[in-house]
């Protein structure tokens, strides 16, 4: 099972929520200066912080660390996914790999940015008429960038050598399945599993008094 949870920050403030993380935190999430970037870190390690304590692991919290690809992890417990993009914050948790992302629908270049993607995908991205192509462009891009997310590396090169145009991908010797998630029509989002029928749960995450 793969557990999905999803907050929107500006529905609901919590100017004292970061009391209840570790100092390394608190000083990590200060750091950035946009006070949208800080409230969708704070619901993010709130979220890790509930799932710990469902498990009844609250102190492991502090364990927190980020491997070689800057991807958060906590030893011994459970793998889990991070990702943000406009109001929308997204945790998912499981006792697999996988990988998840969402985009917000921004205007973009897709033909300046076509050397990320194979023939094929430029094909389709570039065919369709100026409003097809956003939406043909975020399905190809938060696929790659959720497989990236499962595989455990950043943005690298080589993208243009696999396809994201169907629901799943061969690759470094896995078939990957490839999991849409609704948020509207304003975002893309994706969760990229190893499972061929993965039991996706999908949940609002609502903080409380305590958090």
């Amino acid at each position: 099972m793969i557990k999905v949870q999803y907050y929107k920050p500006s529905d609901i403030r919590f100017p004292l929520a970061m009391n209840g993380l570790p100092v390394f935190m608190q000083n990590e999430i200060r750091e950035y200066r946009k006070e949208e970037d800080r409230q969708k870190r704070i619901a993010a390690r709130l979220m890790l912080k509930s799932r710990l304590a469902a498990d009844g692991l609250d102190p492991i919290l502090g364990n927190w660390q980020r491997d070689e690809a800057f991807r958060p992890f906590i030893e011994n417990w459970r793998t889990f996914s991070i990702s943000y993009s406009k109001n929308v914050v997204l945790f998912a948790d499981a006792e697999e790999d996988f990988g998840i992302d969402i985009e917000y629908h921004q205007e973009v270049d897709a033909a300046a940015l076509s050397g990320f993607f194979t023939e094929e995908e430029r094909h389709f991205i570039l065919s369709g008429v100026t409003s097809e192509m956003q939406d043909r462009f975020y399905e190809i891009w938060v696929k790659k960038e959720a497989i990236l997310k499962a595989l455990g590396v950043g943005i690298v090169a080589g993208l243009d050598t696999f396809s994201c145009l169907e629901d799943s991908v061969h690759l470094e010797g896995c078939t990957w399945f490839f999991y849409p998630l609704d948020f509207g029509d304003a975002y893309t989002a994706y969760l990229c599993s190893r499972q061929e029928k993965a039991n996706i749960v999908l949940t609002r995450f609502a903080p409380t008094q305590a958090d």
